[in-house]
């Protein structure tokens, strides 16, 4: 339920990197360079292969298209045995250091002289030039493991092994092109130029979807010598505020060209989206920075997967809108079994919270709704069941218990009014849940027991949190406390004066506007902090009596 508008860089690696999706090792992995006449795609053929064993005979092992995504594997299978024959067919794709492998076992019973051909699917999650097939045959006898010993036939299918074409690009910028980039060329480009030693010949950001997309660079070496050229990708939204940047190496072969691929990341969100693309070379100097605005990043409904992220694929957003809201959710989910009732719901607390904070919304308030919390974790790098940013909600819906939707959308309402300090804003959205209670208990009533008991935090401490949530923030407290505290100015002193400091107070680390958010709280209501919380401890024990 905490409020954040920027995903945490460092988080998120750290994230990525506890998963198993990346390694500490591929932040600055240099990935390989391509020939420009040899890139993308394995096409398929068949490989015969006869007699690996007295007992058992293999022939024509089939890989398939081995392309990105689902491939068939078929093989033909003869018993030469008078008996019962196990077999076991081990595959595994491996794709470098940024990508997981895939691997699945097929196991086969053959009878007697039986002949037989199977096919089974496997998955190539990414190619690149340490992309490659490893086929295994086990003929393990009954009840013995798995072993070396029982191998009947291993080979691995490297990309350098395979026939390759050249697939067309999908959004291919002419990086050739001075109008492309943001900057006109600067004298050190100018200067690569005229020295004739790096030439960017074309860009293709792929499909620029959500989740993850796959870049193309075709870059010129012209040189003997070999050259280094780093790759900056960020992605952000002009609404939103999450951003994410991707940084990658390469190494530039003499006197070729080099294409250069790579994946980045696109946050899910609704909006104008900006990829930056900047080219910097062995000297860290600036040849190229460009920012795609033209497009805006919202689904399709179509057929296939349209979200990945690392090796997991989701099936695609479907939305719907209203008169303040446009709603995405997945396909299938319970979110979508009761979306039209999730909606007007919605549409009727907005109506209140309007009401009580005399606000018009300026636009729609934009809500995902995740399946389940590893969901929401996997795809925008958050924990928890919401999260509230400016004028968005990402939020989880189950078959049980879900978030009282009036936290977060007063969080989306209340934003434009401003952003202050967590006791404000977390203390709107506790005490604007039905009932005003937390946890199913009223918060006057947990407070007057913190207070009996001592456990209140000093509202002095409160006022400068910048975020309630944390176990730090000791959320269980914090929460109900910041809650009660705000119905109590609200209802005895007004929204007026209430809706002044939410707007000109800050939340912030910094201890000059501490001292400025306490003047202005001081200010407005006339009295000091220390007072009216003692005044509001006053009304917490007449309900303890």
């Amino acid at each position: 339920m905490r409020r954040t508008a920027v995903v945490d860089k460092s988080k998120m690696i750290f994230l990525m990197m506890s998963l198993g999706f990346i390694t500490s090792e591929a932040k600055d992995f240099v990935l390989g360079v391509f020939d420009a006449q040899k890139i993308i795609r394995w096409e398929g053929g068949s490989i015969q292969i006869n007699g690996f064993s007295k007992k058992v005979d293999i022939s024509n092992i089939d890989l398939g298209k081995r392309e990105e995504g689902l491939n068939v594997i078929s093989l033909g299978l003869k018993s030469n045995s008078e008996r019962t024959e196990y077999i076991v067919l081990d595959v595994r794709s491996t794709h470098g250091k940024l990508y997981p492998a895939w691997q699945r076992q097929f196991f086969y019973t053959l009878r007697s002289d039986e002949v037989r051909t199977v096919s089974e699917s496997y998955e190539i999650f990414d190619i690149n030039q340490e992309s490659y097939l490893r086929i295994r045959l086990y003929n393990p006898q009954k009840d013995e493991s798995i072993a070396e010993k029982n191998l009947l036939y291993e080979q691995n299918f490297f990309y350098k092994d395979a026939k390759k074409y050249r697939e067309p690009l999908i959004n291919v910028f002419d990086a050739s092109a001075v109008a492309l980039w943001d900057e006109k060329p600067n004298p050190h480009l100018n200067q690569n130029i005229r020295k004739r030693r790096i030439h960017i010949e074309a860009l293709d950001l792929g499909e620029r979807k959500w989740g993850v997309n796959k870049y193309i660079l075709s870059v010129r070496n012209l040189t003997p010598n070999r050259l280094a050229l780093k790759l900056h990708i960020w992605t952000f939204y002009e609404t939103a505020g999450g951003a994410i940047y991707i940084k990658r190496k390469f190494e530039l072969k003499p006197k070729e060209i080099s294409i250069l691929d790579g994946w980045y990341l696109i946050s899910l969100d609704h909006g104008k989206l900006k990829v930056a693309v900047t080219i910097i070379d062995e000297k860290d100097q600036v040849l190229a920075r460009k920012t795609f605005d033209d497009f805006t990043s919202i689904p399709n409904e179509r057929k296939g997967k349209i979200l990945s992220a690392f090796n997991k694929t989701y099936a695609f957003f479907r939305n719907r809108e209203s008169k303040h809201f446009i709603v995405y959710f997945t396909h299938p989910s319970e979110a979508e079994k009761y979306i039209g009732d999730l909606v007007e719901l919605r549409e009727n607390v907005v109506a209140k919270i309007e009401s009580l904070l005399q606000v018009q919304l300026r636009e729609k308030i934009i809500i995902f709704f995740y399946p389940t919390e590893m969901t929401k974790l996997s795809l925008i790098f958050h924990s928890g069941l919401g999260l509230a940013y400016k004028n968005t909600i990402a939020e989880v819906f189950m078959a049980g218990p879900n978030l009282d939707p009036y936290h977060e959308l007063t969080h989306a309402v209340a934003c434009q009014i401003g952003s202050p300090p967590a006791l404000l804003g977390e203390g709107l959205a506790v005490f604007m849940q039905m009932g005003s209670r937390y946890e199913g208990k009223d918060i006057d009533a947990i407070c007057a027991e913190n207070l009996t008991k001592g456990r209140l935090i000093p509202l002095e401490v409160l006022f400068n949190y910048t975020e309630i949530g944390s176990q730090e923030s000791q959320p269980e407290i914090s929460y109900p406390e910041a809650a009660s505290f705000v119905k109590y100015i609200v209802r005895k002193y007004g929204i007026d004066k209430f809706k002044e400091i939410y707007s000109r107070m800050k939340s912030t680390m910094d201890s000059l506007q501490h001292a400025s958010n306490l003047k202005i709280f001081d200010n407005v209501y006339k009295r000091s902090l220390a007072w009216l919380g003692e005044d509001w401890k006053s009304h917490l024990r007449q309900i303890i009596r």
